[in-house]
This record gives structure tokens, C-alpha cells and sequence, in this order.
């Protein structure tokens, strides 16, 4: 899953980049993978018990986040006429 969320990210990025909006499939397979990868993380490990949700948490959100907000700008980007 990690490969699959890094390279599709880079080619979402790279063609965003590009301003060209068929970024937003790449991207959206990136969040996907990057939601699984965490999910599975948290859902078969007891780490959150281990090591505390401050310790655990914070990463995994910020790295969804920045992958929520580039799936927005390529939406953004499209309507403001950046991408094509």
C-alpha cells in the first residue's frame, strides 16, 4: 500500500504540477492508499495502546490531510481554469 500511495501521489503531484486535471485520479488512488495503509496500521496493531494517540496520531492525519488538500486544489484548479 505505501508504494501504491507514494507513486500514485507523485504522478497526481507531477501532473497537478503540469496543470493538467487528470492529476485527480492519481490522487484520489493516493488517499485511498495512504487511508488503508493507516487504517490497516491501527485497525491490526495495538499501537495507539502502546504508544498513546498524541505519539501515534499526529503524522498519519497531517500526511492525510496534505493529501485531502491536493485532491481539493486540482478540484479548485479545474474550476478556476488553471487545469485542463
Amino acid at each position: 500500500m505505501f508504494a501504491v500511495a507514494v507513486l500514485t501521489g507523485l504522478i497526481g503531484a507531477v501532473l497537478l504540477f503540469m496543470r493538467r486535471a487528470s492529476a485527480r485520479p492519481f490522487l484520489i488512488a493516493s488517499l485511498v492508499a495512504t487511508i488503508a495503509q493507516f487504517g490497516w496500521l491501527f485497525a491490526s496493531t495495538d499501537i495507539v495502546a502502546h504508544k498513546g494517540a498524541s505519539e501515534t496520531l499526529g503524522l498519519p492525519f497531517v500526511i492525510i490531510a496534505i493529501a485531502a488538500f491536493t485532491l481539493w486544489l486540482v478540484g479548485h484548479a479545474r474550476l478556476k481554469g488553471w487545469a485542463v
